[in-house]
């Protein structure tokens, strides 16, 4: 009868074993657990408002091609990781979001949707290409591509589907200003004579207007448009008073500004103007009223220098030139860039030249986030060197590294508890009269006194960043432009800024999560080690095979010619030569063998204390607990059992 409950038992726990399973599939779909250390697979608060923002329905076609990717566990698990957080987004978005997965098998009708779409397919062999990459669709037929997902960037992964989702719920063209003392958008006629002329736009307005629709905002305005998503200023010297009062109430209102200041602006240089002429031409702009307010400064009559990133310039006569480190002109790398700021995310070289220094004043109420800086190899140089003809070779002489790192662009973040004031507390400063006398500030009733949304501001150091010799390089033939290659990623750059500043605040705040991928570094070193020696005899054998090549030609130099025979038979001691390379050569190649056959015996063993450790050292530490806590409680009983006789 024992028997009989016992097997009765065990098939009602394997019943209630399924039931339960099949339920918490069910019934907690979406339940979820992140116990990951960076929290993974839990959405930002701004992803999750994004997540639920659109207004009509959004369709995410998550193509991945399982089937090819078998095999390639990289592959599998970042894709899995991909889905997962499309999964989250779809579930946060109540219903606004709809995912589907697709894996198109070659030639199939999806193969030609995916390529159609323009992602970018990975060739795994002959007619097979892998795709792992997003479609994203709105009611207007509007679409947006991640063509592939790159698990290099997957610190972007949350910013990435995020962007998408926002602009496939916000489908209109973010509108841009553009307000700048230089001809940046070209011009057709020369200012200083009147006659007529043909200036192009510079290349990143080209940029900015394949993305946005950009609009001029004239430098003696006295009132930013309340329509604009985004405010670019460029080399803002001799800005009235009334224009960055504008600036003020449109930062204070809770409107985004990327500035481009400048301590010495090589590209501003006046036509018609030898450099003796234009020495005493203002070539800098600082804004010190407004930034003061903002708590930051730019640093005055002095430009950043750098030893490490300095770009070589060729100097001399023409018929001696020479080439030096102009330490001025800057190629800034990846090892000074701010990986964890979402706009930097495909920004690997920026070319500076006479770039300024940004830094924090004390008791503001905003402080620099660094978005790029120097080398820790820098110095501070006077601009009075630049302003004739300056001397690399000089500067490079006397160049003494400081030991700091200097700050070129920063983003600015309002500090914990601040409040940002306006830099015009006396009102709104009157316009000029005739004669050209200041009058006394006007009471503006809609002034605003401190900022009634939380400020987004971006400020580069540089403005000949931007202009088109020091990032892009046009291909001419015949005559003809062929387009522009770029040279470096400053146009990058600021498309990422504006596009990052005129989406929504959550997107702004979303930043670097962690990555997934959590290598096994030790056996990487295996792996490295193992590869040294390799390599090693590798070379070995190729070094054994040069020199018995040698040897054989030497034998056959030294042979005497035999007429009548034919002189493509080896000799004995050739024959004899080729043997022994040949036995050598079998042997170096089982010492390879045996050089990889001893790395995967160290892998698997490690493998083995990896298993053991995860899997059985935690049931086995768990069962001596258990076993630990009933022999207490046997003793515990026993002892009260021998008090009780005693009793």
């Amino acid at each position: 009868m024992k028997k009989l409950f016992s097997i009765g038992g065990l098939a009602v726990l394997v019943v209630l074993f399924f039931a339960v399973n099949i339920w918490s599939n069910a019934g907690l779909k979406g339940v979820r657990a992140d116990l990951t250390q960076a929290k993974l697979f839990t959405l930002s608060p701004g992803a999750k408002r994004i997540a639920a923002s659109p207004a009509e329905p959004v369709t995410l076609y998550f193509y991945y091609s399982g089937k090819l990717a078998q095999g390639s566990p990289s592959i599998q698990s970042y894709a899995q990781r991909v889905r997962e957080l499309l999964e989250e987004f779809e579930l946060r978005s109540g219903g606004k979001i709809n995912l589907r997965v697709i894996d198109p098998e070659p030639f199939s009708d999806d193969e030609d949707r995916a390529v159609q779409a323009g992602l970018a397919p990975v060739p795994m062999g002959p007619s097979e290409n892998l795709y792992l990459g997003l479609v994203g669709t709105n009611t207007l037929d509007s679409q947006e591509v991640i063509p592939f997902f790159d698990s290099r960037q997957e610190r972007f992964l949350e910013y990435d589907i995020s962007k998408l989702i926002y602009v496939l719920a916000h489908p209109k063209k973010k509108v841009i200003g553009l307000m700048s003392s230089l001809q940046m958008e070209g011009m057709m006629f020369d200012p200083m004579t009147g006659q007529p002329t043909r200036q192009p736009p510079w290349q990143i307005v080209r940029e900015m207007r394949s993305f946005f629709e950009v609009k001029t905002i004239p430098p003696d305005t006295d009132a930013i448009p309340a329509d604009l998503d985004a405010l670019m200023v460029v080399h803002p010297k001799n800005l009235s008073e009334r224009a960055q009062y504008a600036i003020d109430q449109y930062v204070l209102r809770g409107g985004r500004l990327l500035l481009f200041l400048d301590p010495f602006c090589e590209g501003d240089q006046p036509p018609g103007m030898n450099p003796m002429e234009a020495m005493g031409v203002k070539r800098d702009s600082y804004l010190p009223k407004l930034l003061g307010a903002w708590g930051i400064e730019l640093v005055e009559q002095r430009v950043a220098g750098d030893l490490k990133s300095a770009i070589p310039v060729v100097v001399g006569a023409q018929n001696r030139p020479e080439q030096v480190s102009f330490v001025a002109w800057l190629s800034i790398k990846n090892d000074t860039m701010n990986r964890d700021d979402s706009v930097m995310a495909q920004v690997s070289q920026m070319n500076f030249a006479s770039p300024g220094i940004l830094q924090n004043k004390e008791g503001g109420p905003m402080e620099l986030t660094p978005l790029v800086q120097t080398s820790d190899q820098s110095q501070m140089l006077d601009v009075a060197q630049f302003v004739l003809m300056p001397d690399p070779k000089a500067m490079l002489r006397d160049f003494k590294p400081s030991g700091e790192k200097r700050t070129l662009a920063a983003r600015l973040k309002l500090k914990d508890g601040a409040v940002l004031k306006t830099a015009f507390p006396e009102g709104k400063p009157a316009a000029p009269g005739p004669d050209g006398a200041a009058k006394a500030p006007e009471a503006a009733a809609d002034q605003l006194k401190e900022a009634s949304a939380a400020p987004n501001i971006v400020v580069v150091s540089d403005v000949d960043v931007l202009t088109d010799r020091f990032w892009t390089r046009e291909e001419r033939l015949f005559g003809q432009s062929l387009g522009y290659s770029k040279i470096a990623d400053n146009g990058d750059f600021v498309i990422n800024v504006l596009d990052n500043l005129s989406g929504s605040s959550d997107l702004i705040s979303i930043r670097a999560r962690g990555e997934y991928a959590r290598p096994f570094t030790r056996v990487q070193d295996m792996l490295k080690s193992a590869e040294q020696k390799y390599l090693a005899k590798q070379q070995d054998l190729e070094k054994r095979l040069q020199d018995t090549e040698q040897k054989i030609a030497e034998l056959q130099r030294k042979r005497p010619d035999q007429p009548g025979k034919d002189t493509l038979i080896l000799s004995p001691e050739q024959q004899a030569e080729i043997e022994k390379f040949r036995s050598d050569m079998i042997g170096t190649r089982k010492e390879l063998r045996n050089v990889q056959l001893d790395l995967r015996k160290d892998v698997e063993r490690l493998g083995v204390r990896l298993k053991f450790l995860n899997i059985a050292a935690v049931p086995l530490v768990v069962s001596a607990l258990a076993l630990g806590l009933g022999a207490y409680r046997v003793a515990r009983r026993k002892s009260g059992q021998k008090l009780s006789r005693t009793g």
